[in-house]
Formats: C-alpha cells, sequence, structure tokens
C-alpha cells in the first residue's frame, strides 16, 4: 500500500498553539494582576505556564509524526514481544515509536527541542536568536525554582519577562504553521483521503459526491449516487458504504463480496474516519 495522506488540517496545527498561547495569557494576567498576587501564586503559575508550552510542543510533534511517520529517524528500534502482541495492528507499533522518539527529544535543551520542532514538522526556524535566548534563560529559571529556589521569582519583572517570550514564541509558530499548513482546509483533506480511497475516475470529483460549505470548511451533505449501477469495484463500494455510514449513520451494507478487500487498507480508513470526525465541523465555532 502506497503512503497513504495525511488527515491533518491547519485546525490540527493552529488550535493547540492558540488554546496554549491564551492560557499562558489568562496566567501571565493574574500573575501580574499587582501587589496582592503572593509569591507562591506567581511561582505556581509561572510553572504550569511552561509546563502547558512543553506539553503542547510534545503533542504537536506526536500528532505530526503519527500522521506522517515516515519522517521518524531512520534508526532501530527495540520493540518488545509484550508491546507486539497487544498492538493487534501496525498503528499502535507507530505509536510507540512515535512516543519514544518525542519522550527522547524532551531531554535536549530548548535550543535543540524547538530547532527539531521546527525540522520534524517541516515549517522552518522558530523565533528569533534574542527570542530563543530569552526563552532559554526563562527555563533555566523555570527548572531553579523545581529544583533549587522555590523563591526565585522575588522579582515580579523575572515572571512577567518569561511569560511574554512564551507568548512571542507562540505567535512565531503561529505564523510558521500558518505558512505551512494554511492551504490544508479541513474539506481539501477530506478531499486526498477520498481520492486516495477511490482511485477510480468513476468516482471523481469529489464535489459531484457531496455539498460543500467553503465558509464553514466542511461537508454538509452527500448527494444521490447509484452505487449498484455505478460499476465500481465490491471493494470501493464497501469503502463508499462505510463512508457514508460513518457520516449519515442510516445507509445499510448488502450484497457485496469481500474478497478483493484489503484488511490493511480498510483497518486504516476506520481509523482515520474515527479520529478526523469528517462528518459536520469540530471547529465550526472557532475563528
Amino acid at each position: 500500500m502506497s503512503i497513504p495522506p495525511s488527515t491533518a488540517s491547519i485546525h490540527d496545527y493552529r488550535e493547540p498553539v492558540v488554546r496554549t498561547q491564551s492560557l499562558i495569557q489568562g496566567l501571565a494576567e493574574r500573575a501580574n494582576s499587582g501587589a496582592s498576587t503572593s509569591l507562591l501564586d506567581r511561582t505556581g503559575w509561572y510553572v504550569l505556564a511552561f509546563a502547558s508550552f512543553e506539553a503542547m510542543i510534545a503533542d504537536l510533534m506526536i500528532f505530526h509524526l503519527q500522521e506522517n511517520p515516515h519522517l521518524l529517524p531512520s534508526e532501530d528500534r527495540k520493540i518488545q514481544v509484550r508491546q507486539i502482541v497487544s498492538s493487534n495492528n501496525g498503528f499502535k507499533l507507530v505509536q510507540f515509536c512515535v512516543e519514544e522518539y518525542v519522550r527522547s527529544i524532551g531531554y535536549k535543551n530548548i535550543e535543540e527541542i524547538l530547532k527539531c520542532f521546527g525540522e520534524k514538522l517541516t515549517i522552518g526556524k522558530i523565533g528569533t536568536d534574542l527570542q530563543v535566548d530569552r526563552l532559554s534563560r526563562a527555563k533555566e529559571l523555570r527548572n531553579k525554582i523545581l529544583h533549587v529556589d522555590i523563591h526565585s521569582l522575588r522579582e515580579p519583572k523575572l515572571a512577567s519577562d518569561g511569560f511574554e517570550v512564551l507568548v512571542e514564541i507562540c505567535d512565531s509558530i503561529l505564523e510558521n504553521v500558518e505558512v505551512r499548513f494554511g492551504s490544508l482546509t479541513r474539506i481539501c483533506v477530506i478531499k486526498n483521503l477520498w481520492e486516495y480511497m477511490f482511485p477510480t475516475p468513476i468516482m471523481r470529483p469529489f464535489e459531484a459526491f457531496f455539498y460543500l460549505d467553503a465558509e464553514k470548511d466542511e461537508v454538509t451533505g452527500y448527494k444521490p449516487f447509484d452505487v449498484t449501477a455505478s460499476g465500481i469495484s465490491n471493494s470501493e463500494r464497501l469503502y463508499y458504504e462505510i463512508w457514508l455510514s460513518h457520516f449519515a449513520g442510516n445507509v445499510s451494507i448488502q450484497g457485496f463480496n469481500v474478497r478483493s478487500l484489503s484488511d490493511d487498507k480498510l483497518f486504516w480508513l476506520l481509523s482515520k474516519l474515527q479520529r478526523t470526525a469528517l462528518w459536520g465541523s469540530r471547529y465550526s465555532d472557532r475563528p
């Protein structure tokens, strides 16, 4: 089977960064609210801001590499028998390898983490040299709080600088993500998935089978199609019926022969349909 298309849209890359940046800004406002803010509160919010940022970086890397496992470094990895037995399929083994790789990145310094993040997502350099240097010093302060002196933020400006550079780095990530993935609308991603699953010209174009709302970036309904008289193969008929039944919930599957069915391709499709929630929009209430 050829390399499947990624089912990741711009929303999948943008939303985690926007959400994390908003959280950091909220924590910064609370930490800078005045003399009434205690040192303990300010310290806790500072540590939480960094933890949220690091989790966002790790989660985005995991997500992107699971969507594009061919981007994993070509190196030997130890996989235990219990992991093979419990995986039931290759996708969970990919998940294991991706998570193991991203965990190993987490032990590097922040400059190396951002460099690897930019390279793996192919979004280029994150932040200016000055911003990365400020972020590095802010993280050193966070580590000092955790491991040496919990009272290291006695000077409020230290916390303000840390919050500020975290927000700036999030801005840089958002800018790079928009440039790299901005064209990957949900409709575009769904069309790519459709064309991968249905290579026959009979199933073209995608717009002949579904109603689209470009403004909301979603598929709003499906058009009538006589699958019995269409002349498509049994496997494509099954894929089509599964596609509709997943979204519409009222399409029966009957009278097909599964001899030509590819188990791997079917499992891959089912796993992607479940994750992407293609019918309707998870993001219709978001900018």
